[in-house]
């Protein structure tokens, strides 16, 4: 399939289907590229670029493929996001379906102990909210306030509450009480 990438990329840009096609079409693409691009097309909401980064062989949850962009890039201080969390971030609900169903885990944490779920509660999300705890999300992952501040930290419904989400408030504490 990786061969066929950038004949894929190519026509895809033609017809205009994917913002990062014209990435895809000139120049192979292995894991560390897999990383940004994923979590780029994550962020935007890019549901037919994740298709093909998926099929490219894309992890789902970036672990894999961030190893191999850290090392390839950086020599430190580039924390990951996961591509579930860039989806969350962007309120793009088709591509966090997308990315359970392709086998991501609801909760894994980024560096400051965010995890979709708060990132979702703090935005008012409620279908994504919904999606999350229905494939399981931790109901109680907590997030330092303040991204890093040790000081105080919140569950989802804490962030809901004070974000002032009654709706997105109100349905993960019916999934704490079961």
């Amino acid at each position: 399939m990786t061969r066929w990438l950038p004949v894929l990329g190519l026509l895809a840009a033609t017809v205009g289907l994917s913002t990062f096609a014209g990435c895809m079409a000139s120049a192979p693409v292995g894991p560390a590229e897999l990383y940004w691009l994923m979590n780029r097309a994550c962020y935007e909401g890019d549901e037919i670029g994740v298709r093909m980064l998926l099929k490219a062989g894309a992890d789902p949850n970036g672990v894999r493929d961030y190893e191999a962009f850290y090392k390839s890039r950086y020599n430190g201080g580039f924390e990951p996001s996961w591509p579930i969390n860039q989806a969350a971030y962007g309120g793009h609900a088709e591509v966090v379906d997308l990315l359970l169903k392709a086998g991501a885990s609801a909760d894994l944490p980024e560096d400051e102990g965010q995890v979709a779920l708060t990132i979702a509660a703090a935005n008012g999300n409620l279908g994504i909210v919904r999606m999350l705890l229905d494939a399981g999300a931790d109901k109680k992952a907590k997030r330092p306030d303040d991204f890093g501040s040790e000081s105080s930290v919140s569950t989802a419904e804490e962030i809901a509450r004070r974000h002032n989400h009654p709706e997105v408030e109100e349905m993960i504490h019916r999934f704490a009480k079961r």
